[in-house]
């Protein structure tokens, strides 16, 4: 059974017949809309926040600053923010004895290393004009990067994935998933194939795919507000299953009914964006992003996100070959589905597997 990385209707339940879904999703839809001024204003004022952060942290294995802060230095001038260089160094475990107090040495010796390499990136970061300050603390990553998050109130994390260390082998894996489970803030990964490439620090075409179920509305106003932040191009596109296309008997009946709703939801941003596009494909969701994102020129791939457990197979999923594969940065966006939502319904799941 193909599962969606959107999470709407091409993998949510797949037994369910379309027409029953369709109506579920258009009630849905309904309910979102129909939120009180008090609720919009309060989702608003977090979207504002998520969308231009003032507090930004950016997790290093020391090897990949050279390619992150660039990335860094960009969006804390465009936001006016103030970065943290964050960087983990593994616990010491050693028994007692001449040995232990050997090795203690050399971990001491190891952290003031890395304290003064991270201190000459900050410094670098500071002659560029933006305030900038270092953490390095012993401790696994994600528990690290949490913690400085949560003490600074930071409101997004950037991260590469290709690095030398720990952090940077397992950042499309292990790390990268615990991330996603932990951080309530967008976390902007630079992927391998993205982070060679300086026209993807500043974006101006941005991609960003939606689905019709979760907390997609938020995810599509957040893509919007960065769009207009940055005055750049919008694509919104919805990726439905080639399983499920050819198992209906209308069709086109569904590319018509998707169009329509990204039409609908898409038809207040056209009033502030001067470029907003709209793509129904059919297909392997990871495989549609990558290409559309080649075909529009992507300068970044914006997704909404909800973690899994951690246990879930995160290296089979389309996240990590999204991610992987990505000619550009991608920011992913980690919230929970709105209280109105039905529960077994995900928004575009940073774990589903590809179809």
């Amino acid at each position: 059974m193909a599962t969606s990385f959107t999470g709407d209707f091409i993998g949510c339940q797949m037994q369910r017949p379309w027409t029953m879904f369709l109506h579920r999703a258009v009630y849905r839809s309904r309910i979102l809309r129909s939120r009180t001024m008090e609720d919009y204003g309060q989702h608003r004022f977090t979207r504002g926040a998520l969308a231009t952060p003032d507090r930004i942290v950016v997790a290093t294995d020391l090897a990949d600053m050279e390619s992150l802060a660039p990335h860094a230095i960009s969006q804390a001038k465009a936001y006016n923010a103030r970065l943290t260089l964050v960087h983990a160094v593994e616990p010491l475990c050693v028994t007692s004895g001449e040995e232990a107090a050997i090795r203690y040495a050399e971990h001491a010796e190891l952290m003031r290393q890395k304290r003064a390499k991270l201190v000459a990136d900050a410094k670098k970061i500071e002659d560029a004009g933006m305030p900038c300050d270092s953490v390095v603390r012993t401790g696994t990553p994600d528990e690290i990067v949490c913690e400085e998050i949560a003490e600074r109130d930071a409101t997004r994390l950037i991260m590469g994935t290709y690095g030398r260390g720990r952090l940077g082998q397992l950042a499309v894996g292990s790390v990268a998933h615990d991330l996603a489970n932990c951080v309530d803030v967008p976390v902007f990964v630079v992927g391998p194939h993205a982070r060679q490439s300086s026209e993807h620090v500043t974006p101006r075409r941005i991609l960003h795919p939606v689905s019709f179920a979760g907390s997609y509305v938020e995810s599509f106003q957040l893509a919007m507000d960065i769009a207009w932040k940055y005055k750049a191009e919008l694509t919104v596109m919805h990726v439905l299953s080639r399983d499920v296309i050819e198992s209906m008997v209308n069709a086109e009946g569904a590319m018509e009914w998707a169009q329509n709703s990204l039409d609908r939801l898409v038809a207040d941003a056209r009033k502030h964006l001067p470029h907003v596009y709209t793509w129904v494909r059919t297909g392997k969701l990871a495989e549609q992003i990558l290409k559309a994102s080649v075909c529009v020129g992507a300068n970044w791939i914006v997704l909404g996100s909800r973690g899994e457990p951690r246990h879930w197979p995160f290296r089979e999923s389309a996240a990590f070959q999204l991610v992987a594969a990505a000619g550009c940065p991608v920011l992913t966006v980690h919230h929970e589905t709105y209280r109105h939502a039905p529960e077994n319904v995900l928004d575009i799941s940073l774990s589903a597997p590809m179809g």
